[in-house]
């Protein structure tokens, strides 16, 4: 039974491409063809926050293991981190040749992992101070 529409995202693009809960359950996070990924409030179905930033469509998003961060992947062949919180950038995550279609956290929330059309997966790791790809 359904119980909730998040309703939202650009009217014209209508591909909404992935949705993710919070580790808690109490927020969604979904990703559009518009450009953005959006937050939303699970239970009354709210817009909380619209993260901006990507340049062309955002494939993926997903919440970290403790549900501070957010990671986005999108056909502007980047993926991004995010506080869950405020909605600001906190890493542009740049190599991938091809859009980045897939985007997961470590269990520890200390790396990411992207998945590309130019068929490779990056391991990410980061701390609040710098960020590598891990080799």
């Amino acid at each position: 039974m359904q119980i909730r529409e998040l309703y939202g995202h650009g009217k014209n693009m209508n591909y909404c491409y992935s949705a993710a809960f919070s580790p808690e359950g109490s927020r969604v996070v979904t990703s559009h063809a518009d450009h953005t990924a959006k937050i939303w409030d699970a239970i009354n179905g709210h817009l909380m926050l619209t993260l901006v930033g990507h340049s062309d469509q955002v494939i993926s998003a997903t919440f970290s293991p403790d549900g501070k961060r957010i990671v986005t992947g999108s056909s502007d062949d980047t993926a991004r981190i995010w506080e869950a919180e405020t909605g600001k950038e906190v890493l542009t995550l740049r190599g991938h040749q091809s859009w980045v279609n897939s985007v997961s956290f470590s269990p520890d929330g200390k790396r990411a992992v992207t998945a590309s059309g130019d068929g490779t997966a990056r391991v990410w790791y980061f701390d609040d101070t710098k960020i590598q790809q891990d080799k």
